[in-house]
C-alpha cells in the first residue's frame, strides 16, 4: 500500500475530525478556564513560506525539550489542551525521538513530527480572500482565551512552547507580539530567488500546474493574481517580506531573531545556540536533549537554471536595489 503525501488531506477523515473537535470544544473551554497566560518564553517560527521554517522547527524540537503541536496533537485544534495531555500520556515512560528532518511542502511524516497547527491558528486569525485578516476581525479576537489555551498547553508539557506557522505569524507579528508578551519570533530568511523557485515547484507538486496559487496570500493578493506566473510569485515573496520587515521595525530587538537559511543548514549548532541565548536572556534556560546536530545540504547551491531566468528577473523587478543588499543585515530582512 502506498502512503499518501502528508500535504494531501483525507476529506472523509477531515469531516470526522471536525465533528470530534466541535464536540470537545465546550469541555476544553471549561478545562482551560482556570489558566491565565503562558509563563515561559514562547518560540514562534515565522518567515516567508519555503524559507526553512520546517527545518528550523524540526531542529528546535530535536535539540531542546519543548512543547509543540505534533501531527497527533494537531488533530485536536479546538481542544489543544486535551490533545497535549493525550500526547504526554502516550509518551509516558518513553523518551521522545528527535525529528527525522524529512518534510514535503512544509508537512511532515510521523506522530511526533511538528505540525503547523493551521486549523488552530486559522480559527484565531480567520482567512478570507487573503491570509491577512481584516482589522475588524483582529480587533474582535478574544486574546484572553487564546492566552488561556496556550497557558494550558504549556502546563500540559511543563516546558516552553514552540510553534511554526509562516502564514499566520508572518502576517500578524505585531498583533501576536502584543497578545503574547513572552513570544519571541524566529524569522527565517532565504534569498528571494530560491524562495520564489521553491514556491513555483510547490505549485507543480501540489496542483500539477504552475497556474494555480500555492501558499501565502498577502494583503496585495488581488493585485497579483491576474499577473503572469513569475510576477505573481515574485510579488508574493516581496510583499510578504515587506510585511515582515515593517513588523520587525516596530518590535523591540529582543522580540525577534533572524535565522539565515544557509547558516541553519551549514552551521545548525551555532544557530541553535543563538536561539538558546535569546531565550536565556528572558530568564529561561532551554534544556538540551543531547541529540547530535549535523549540517545538511544547502539546496540553493544548485544554482538557478536558465528556465528560472524569468522568475529571477521578476524577483529583481519587485525587490530592486534591496535585493543587492540581501544578507548584509541581521537586523532586518530587506535593509533600509
Amino acid at each position: 500500500m502506498t502512503h499518501k503525501p502528508p500535504y494531501l488531506k483525507d476529506e472523509g477523515f477531515e469531516l470526522v475530525l471536525a465533528e470530534l473537535n466541535e464536540a470537545l470544544n465546550p469541555v476544553e473551554k471549561r478545562l482551560v478556564s482556570g489558566f491565565d497566560a503562558p509563563q515561559y518564553p514562547m518560540l514562534l517560527v515565522a518567515g516567508v513560506p519555503r524559507s526553512g521554517t520546517t527545518l528550523l522547527m524540526q531542529r528546535l524540537i530535536s535539540t531542546f525539550e519543548l512543547g509543540y503541536p505534533s501531527n497527533l496533537m494537531a488533530r485536536f485544534w479546538r481542544a489543544p489542551y486535551m490533545g497535549a495531555r493525550l500526547v504526554q500520556e502516550l509518551r509516558r515512560g518513553n523518551r521522545r525521538q528527535g525529528s527525522n528532518l524529512v518534510s514535503e511542502l512544509g508537512s511532515t511524516y510521523g506522530y511526533e513530527e511538528p505540525h503547523e497547527f493551521t486549523y488552530f491558528w486559522g480559527h484565531w486569525f480567520p482567512f478570507g480572500e487573503t491570509h491577512q485578516p481584516r482589522e475588524e476581525l483582529i480587533a474582535s479576537i478574544d486574546y484572553s482565551l487564546l492566552r488561556q489555551e496556550l497557558a494550558a498547553v504549556e502546563s500540559a508539557f511543563g516546558l516552553p512552547l514552540a510553534f511554526k506557522n509562516p502564514v499566520v505569524f508572518s502576517l500578524n507579528m505585531e498583533t501576536l507580539a502584543r497578545a503574547l508578551p513572552t513570544s519571541i519570533f524566529l524569522v527565517c530568511r532565504r534569498h528571494p530567488w530560491y524562495v520564489a523557485r521553491s514556491l513555483l515547484q510547490g505549485r507543480v507538486k501540489l496542483h500539477g500546474t504552475v497556474e494555480e496559487w500555492f501558499s501565502i496570500k498577502p494583503a496585495e493578493y488581488a493585485s497579483l493574481r491576474d499577473l503572469p506566473v513569475a510576477q505573481q510569485i515574485a510579488g508574493q515573496v516581496y510583499h510578504t517580506c515587506q510585511k515582515i520587515d515593517r513588523s520587525m521595525a516596530r518590535l523591540e530587538s529582543d522580540r525577534f531573531l533572524i535565522v539565515d537559511y544557509d547558516e541553519l543548514c551549514q552551521q545548525p549548532a551555532e544557530v541553535l545556540s543563538s536561539i538558546a541565548r535569546r531565550v536565556s536572556a528572558k530568564g529561561c534556560e532551554l534544556r538540551a536533549t543531547g541529540a547530535k546536530v549535523s549540517p545538511v545540504a544547502v539546496r540553493d547551491r544548485q544554482g538557478m537554471s536558465d528556465a528560472d531566468l524569468e522568475l529571477k528577473n521578476a524577483v529583481g523587478e519587485f525587490f530592486g536595489s534591496s535585493l543587492a543588499r540581501w544578507g548584509e543585515s541581521k537586523e532586518r530582512l530587506m535593509g533600509s
